[in-house]
């Protein structure tokens, strides 16, 4: 049976069970609680010519034309009950077509829902059930359910195009390797094949950094990071002298609070890392670089400001995509950095938000949880 029927078939029942304890509750009253006296008509008495009234046994009123003729008690008992039990029938008829109906319009969302289930799992995904109304339980479930269709959207087409970038990112050094090892083979006897094996290794190398670097983004979105405190000054510290030899002719300025975050230091150091590089990496001769850190609450809120070429305001929400590049695929690097810092972030409870400085540059945002306040 369908939850429709099975809900109409409850409504009936219920209404059928309340019906007969009513109807039962007026046939007992009627017949244990009042005294009945029921009088005789008025009849001539012969020989006398006034009439009078006289009291005689039940049956022998004068019969009546009728349907339901009531001369008695037990007749009234009688036409009580056959009026209680077309009374009942009705009653369930009503309940049953109302509670058809009714079940059907309330179980509607949920045949949208299953609709809409079904043409996500044909692959569309832009389909919506917007259900109007109150906000009942029904209408929860129902936005709760195109919330879930809006991020495996997102979720799909950011996959597929993870998919064409890792594949255009992949074939250009494999094409390149391709075209050196045909110039090998094909080429004359006099070349510089130390020359040759030279640029193979290099290309070699960049698709050994850039695959790694799939794999760290994808060990951060998997794996569920280990809490514990980590000082924020000697974080950044070990960034800095990590980063110093990119940092020449760039002004670094650091602004930070004696405060504790709660996470794994090895992700962090490599968040902190990708977001000082890439402030020195895209930044041109004589800028700058500024980090501050100023407390929010129960987070620890870190700015990286840098300064450097335009970057257009349609393009900020595509920076942390993979392979994704504001300058283009000649900016260098893999494309990574910001994608794999915004993961790590995600993983740790904060978020990484990103804004185009009308000057040039940008100001990356991160917000993570205070080891002081966590594990106080």
């Amino acid at each position: 049976m369908t939850i429709r029927a099975r809900l109409t078939l409850t409504y009936t029942v219920l209404m059928i069970v309340v019906a007969a304890l009513l109807a039962l509750g007026v046939f007992l009253f009627m017949t244990y609680v009042p005294a009945y006296d029921i009088p005789t008509t008025v009849t001539p008495v012969p020989g006398n010519p006034h009439p009078t009234t006289s009291s005689v046994t039940e049956g022998t009123a004068t019969p009546v034309t009728s349907l339901f003729p009531v001369r008695s008690k037990q007749d009234i008992l009688t036409t009580l009950l056959i009026a209680s039990a077309g009374a009942l029938v009705l009653i369930s008829g009503l309940a049953a077509g109302f509670g058809w109906l009714v079940t059907g319009r309330l179980l509607r969302p949920l045949h949208e829902i299953a609709d809409a289930a079904r043409r996500a799992g044909a692959g569309h995904l832009d389909h919506r059930i917007d259900r109007p109304g109150p906000p009942d339980e029904l209408k929860e479930l129902a936005d709760t359910f195109d919330v879930m269709l809006a991020r495996l959207e997102v979720s799909m087409h950011t996959y597929r195009r993870f998919a064409a970038n890792a594949s255009h990112e992949l074939r250009t050094p494999l094409a390149t390797t391709q075209a050196l090892l045909d110039l090998a083979i094909t080429g004359p006897p006099e070349q510089d094949v130390r020359a040759l094996a030279t640029r193979l290794r290099t290309i070699n190398s960049r698709n050994i950094e850039t695959v790694d670097a799939l794999f760290d983004l994808a060990d951060a979105a998997e794996t569920e990071p280990r809490r514990e405190p980590v000082d924020l000054r000697e974080l950044v510290g070990q960034v800095l002298t990590a980063v110093a030899p990119e940092a020449e002719g760039i002004g670094v300025s650091v602004s930070l609070v004696d405060v504790q975050l709660a996470g794994d230091p090895v992700l962090l150091r490599q968040l902190l890392t990708n977001l000082v590089q890439n402030a020195l990496r895209h930044n041109h001769s004589g800028g700058s670089v500024r980090l501050t850190a100023a407390l929010d609450g129960p987070a620890v809120s870190l700015q990286i400001t840098n300064t450097g070429p335009v970057v257009p305001a349609e393009t900020v929400p595509m920076l942390t995509e993979p392979f994704y590049r504001a300058n283009g695929r000649t900016a260098g690097g893999h494309g990574l950095g910001l994608a794999l810092a915004a993961t790590i972030a995600d993983g740790h409870g904060g978020r990484l938000s990103i804004t185009a400085n009308p000057a040039g540059g940008l100001t990356v945002t991160v917000t993570l949880p205070r080891g002081d306040h966590v594990f106080r």
